[in-house]
């Protein structure tokens, strides 16, 4: 062999071994598995929440949130409020002819001190005619899951019910809801869908988004409780991205009609340790998004006919292998001589 052929096969990278190559076959058999099974649950979430963050838009204008916040406390009072200061809301927000009136309210029981007070405020959601009440699961622990609903009187004078539950990721992260859950055959919309079809809206002809997982975790363990129809959600940016009118600038009517007429309105509480609230991808724990903001969030993606989908298991896979593809020319570099 000449010195120019010598040169030129000691610059050339050899070839691993057999015995060589199978750490990187295991590690790559590895990394396929772990992306396979999404990261041990974490992966897709990882990229998920980076790409929210990077895909903050503009909120539907057709939403609006009036917002039970510490100004509306401090001048009403104390929390609960009587009935009767709802009645007066729901008659301004009629008076305004919204699209739709989402009541994010736990009215489960009667108000024995103030029975009139139960008449008025069922009158007033008959009235309006296009008001939505919240339901919500309570058990588990080993105890079966039992829906508590709104009291009699105010769901039959409602025009649906929805149930308000969220999906908490193992990192306690909302990122989903189910948008039908129930006692089959009784099921119940998520509020935000209930509120979506009280507006007027139709669902697409192809039926509801989302994945099909009427099997889920949680209840397969001998209750009755089904969940269905797994929808991904798609923040728009962190708490306090919709419009918020104060409950008490509504009420006081210092809110113009025109802000409202046409609009879906959502009435829930914002105020710190008042209502629900929940830690999601663009809400640290210091800025826990409200119940009510996550239910506009759903109604923005159904509105927007947003459907994230999750990956493929084969698809989790590719993408955690493509980094190590990427870098193996560099590491053929480094193979040691046989």
């Amino acid at each position: 062999m000449d010195e120019q052929a010598l040169v030129s096969t000691r610059g050339r990278p050899r070839p691993p071994t057999r015995w060589q190559a199978l750490p990187w076959i295991a590690l790559m058999l590895l990394v396929a598995a772990l992306g396979a099974l999404n990261g041990l649950g974490r992966i897709e979430a990882a990229v998920q929440d980076g790409l929210a963050a990077l895909h903050t838009r503009q909120p539907d204008p057709r939403i609006v949130i009036v917002a039970i916040d510490d100004h509306s406390l401090q001048t009403l009072g104390r929390w609960p409020w009587r009935r009767d200061v709802h009645v007066a809301l729901l008659q301004r927000l009629h008076a305004a002819r919204p699209a739709a009136i989402g009541l994010d309210l736990i009215l489960a029981d009667p108000d024995d001190d103030h029975p009139q007070d139960d008449l008025r405020l069922t009158a007033a959601i008959r009235r309006a005619g296009n008001v939505v009440l919240p339901m919500y699961v309570e058990g588990g622990e080993h105890q079966p899951l039992q829906p508590v609903l709104p009291w009699p009187p105010f769901a039959q004078a409602a025009a649906a019910v929805g149930h308000i539950d969220a999906e908490l990721d193992p990192d306690g992260v909302v990122r989903s809801v189910f948008l039908r859950e129930g006692q089959p055959p009784q099921w119940w919309d998520h509020f935000a869908l209930a509120v979506y079809q009280a507006a007027g809206q139709r669902l697409p002809a192809n039926g509801l988004p989302g994945a099909r997982r009427p099997d889920t975790a949680c209840c397969s363990d001998g209750g009755s409780w089904a969940r269905d129809y797994w929808q991904q959600l798609t923040f728009i940016g962190p708490a306090d991205s919709y419009p918020r009118y104060a409950y008490l600038d509504v009420l006081q009517g210092r809110v113009p009609d025109s802000a409202l007429a046409g609009r879906i309105v959502l009435v829930g509480a914002t105020a710190p340790g008042l209502g629900d609230s929940y830690a999601t991808p663009l809400a640290s724990q210091n800025a826990l998004m409200p119940g009510v903001e996550v239910i506009a969030t759903v109604l923005d993606g159904l509105l927007n006919q947003r459907d994230l989908r999750p990956a493929t298991a084969w698809g989790n896979a590719l993408f955690a292998l493509l980094p190590l593809w990427l870098a193996l020319p560099g590491l053929r570099r480094g193979w040691p001589a046989p």
